[in-house]
């Protein structure tokens, strides 16, 4: 006996008789035959159809033909951004810088409320000023301190 199964392939739905030739189960076929031959056994019948609903097309195979319709453009899934865990950086201490920085002009070797100097950044930090050049390198424990065309800090991130 064999059965009709709807496969989602992200474009189009193929939907194909499936039963394993291999030990005669239904549910499974395709994959099985997939796993247990290079060469799978042929499949009877492909369908296509643009929803679960189905208009049924017997097509050989190897000639498919798909009408722009019946194709879907948008991913099955959306991607996950998963969070950076960097050691000994954390948002807080961004914060802190970002509380210390903000509003303030860098100079060479004053710190007051209105001015910070730049021998008191971390050993590693980068200045940043507008339309200035810079590699797109990523590293964790870089502070970048973004400055206006004056020097008065703008914004502050670690990367």
């Amino acid at each position: 006996m064999s059965r009709e199964y709807v496969k989602d392939l992200g474009t189009l739905y193929l939907v194909m008789s499936l039963e394993c030739n291999h030990c005669a189960k239904v549910s499974h076929g395709l994959a099985h035959q997939l796993a247990v031959s290079p060469d799978p056994y042929p499949i009877p019948e492909l369908k296509l159809a643009s929803d679960v609903g189905l208009r049924q097309t017997k097509r050989p195979l190897t000639t498919i033909t798909v009408r722009s319709r019946e194709l879907k453009t948008s991913p099955s899934h959306k991607p996950v951004n998963m969070p950076l865990v960097v050691p000994d950086v954390s948002d807080n201490e961004r914060a802190s810088w970002e509380a210390k920085l903000l509003g303030k002009k860098l100079t060479d070797s004053i710190s007051n409320n209105v001015s910070f100097a730049m021998k008191d950044l971390p050993a590693v930090h980068r200045v940043i000023k507008p339309g200035m050049a810079m590699t797109m390198d990523y590293k964790p424990d870089r502070l970048n301190v973004h400055v206006d065309e004056d020097g008065t800090v703008t914004g502050v991130v670690y990367g």
